[in-house]
C-alpha cells in the first residue's frame, strides 16, 4: 500500500510539472529549455514560479489536486490525511562508539519497516545545540522529502517538550530547545508544531535519559507511516517554541565581527558571517588579514580555496554553505585558533580586519 501511495504521488507530481512546462512554453515566443536547477526545486514552488498571470491562474485552478500531492502541506493534516514518507533523516550527538544510533535504527525499523533511514551525522559535539541546529539546517535542502529526526538534548528528562514541527517541505522531530527551527526555515518555514504527548506513539516505558530511543525515534517512524502530526498532542504556538540566539555577524567599519557556527572534522571553522559580508570587507584574494580569537591575534590570507595559503597557514574563504570560514592548508584551524571541542559552550567573537602583515605565526 505504501509503495502504491508513493507511486501515485510521483505520478501526480510529474503530471503537474508537465502541465507547467506546456503552459509556460505555450505562452512564450521562445520555449524555455528547463535546466536541472529549475526541476530540482520543490514542485509547487516550481509551479508558482512559472504559472503566472491569467493562464497560470487557470493552470493552478485545474491542477489543485496535483499540486497538493506534490506539496503535502498542513491542509491535508487538518483534514486527517496523513502523508507517508519514504525517508527518515537522523542527526545526533550520540557518536558511534556506543549502541545508541543502532538502537534507534532498530526502533524505527520495528515501527516503519519500509522507511529508509539516512544518517546525516552523529558527530555533533555533545550538547552543542547551536552547532547541531546549523548543521541540520545546512543539510536538509539537499535531502529528499523526509521526516527529519534530530537529537542534541542536554535537557533530556527535564520539563523541556518533545515536538514535531510541520514545515512547508517536511517534518522535524526532536526536543524543543532550538535545534529544529533553523532547519524548518531551510525547508520553507515552520507552519505548525505539536507536542509529542501521546503515549500511543512512544515506547511503553520511557527512560529519563534516552528520549531518542523512547520518544523521538518512534515518533519519527509513526509520522513516516502516515500518522498526522496533530494526533501526537496539543498544538504549540510557534512563538512559544525555544530558539537559539542569533549569532553575531556584523561589519564595524573595516572590521568583521562574528562567531563560529560549526567546526567540521577537518578543523575548518565556519563563521556566522556570510560570504557576502566577507566580500563587503573589501579584502581581495591574496591579501593578508588579521584574525583575533579569545584575545589572540593570528595572521591569515584571503583566499578562494585551501591551497591559497601556504601549507600550515590560515586562509579566510567562503565555504560551500555560503558562510565565511577559517581553514588551515593541510591542518586544523580549530586547533590553531584554540577552538577545541568545548568551543560551543564558550563565548567567542572572531574579528577579521585587513592588515599589512604577511601571514605567519600568531601573536598574543
Amino acid at each position: 500500500m505504501w509503495r502504491r501511495c508513493t507511486s501515485a504521488r510521483a505520478s501526480a507530481t510529474a503530471a503537474a510539472l508537465a502541465a507547467v512546462d506546456a503552459e509556460y512554453n505555450s505562452s512564450n515566443a521562445t520555449p524555455k529549455i528547463l535546466t536541472e536547477p529549475d526541476r530540482m526545486i520543490h514542485p509547487l514552488l516550481y509551479i508558482e514560479k512559472y504559472a503566472t498571470g491569467a493562464r497560470g491562474a487557470r493552470l493552478t485552478q485545474r491542477s489543485t489536486q496535483q499540486a497538493e500531492a506534490a506539496r503535502g502541506n498542513t491542509a491535508k493534516y487538518a483534514a486527517g490525511e496523513g502523508m507517508r514518507y519514504e525517508w527518515i533523516s537522523f542527526t545526533t550527538d550520540y557518536g558511534l562508539a556506543d549502541a545508541f544510533v543502532g538502537t534507534c535504527h532498530g526502533v524505527i525499523a520495528r515501527v516503519a519497516p519500509e522507511a529508509r533511514v539516512m544518517d546525516v551525522t552523529h558527530g555533533i559535539p555533545a550538547g552543542a545545540i547551536r552547532q547541531g541546529a546549523h548543521t541540520l539546517a545546512q543539510a536538509v535542502p539537499y535531502l529528499p522529502g523526509a521526516v527529519h529526526c534530530a537529537v542534541v538534548d542536554p535537557g533530556v528528562g527535564t520539563a523541556r517538550r518533545g515536538i514535531v514541527v510541520v514545515a512547508a517541505q517536511g517534518l522535524l522531530v526532536g526536543p524543543d530547545n532550538g535545534l529544529l527551527l533553523p532547519a524548518a526555515t531551510a525547508l520553507g518555514g515552520a507552519e505548525t508544531a505539536f507536542e509529542l504527548a501521546s503515549s500511543a506513539y512512544r515506547l511503553p516505558e520511557v527512560s529519563a535519559t534516552f528520549h531518542g530511543r523512547d520518544i523521538f525515534a518512534p515518533a519519527a517512524a509513526h509520522l513516516a507511516t502516515g500518522i498526522e502530526p496533530a494526533r501526537f498532542g496539543p498544538e504549540v504556538p510557534l512563538d512559544r517554541l525555544e530558539r537559539i540566539d542569533e549569532p553575531v555577524a556584523r561589519l564595524d567599519g573595516g572590521t568583521l565581527r562574528t562567531e563560529p557556527l560549526t567546526v567540521d572534522g577537518f578543523g575548518n571553522v565556519q563563521l556566522a558571517a556570510t560570504g557576502a559580508q566577507l566580500a563587503e570587507l573589501g579584502v581581495r584574494a591574496g591579501e593578508p588579514v588579521a584574525v583575533t580569537v579569545h584575545g589572540s591575534r593570528h595572521s591569515a590570507v584571503r583566499g578562494g580555496t585551501f591551497a591559497d595559503a601556504p601549507v600550515g597557514d590560515l586562509v579566510l574563504l567562503s565555504d560551500s554553505a555560503g558562510h565565511a570560514a577559517l581553514a588551515v592548508n593541510g591542518g586544523s584551524a580549530a586547533a590553531q585558533l584554540g577552538l577545541d571541542s568545548a568551543w560551543a559552550s564558550q563565548e567567542c567573537t572572531v574579528t577579521v580586519s585587513p592588515t599589512e602583515t604577511a601571514p605567519g605565526v600568531s601573536t598574543a
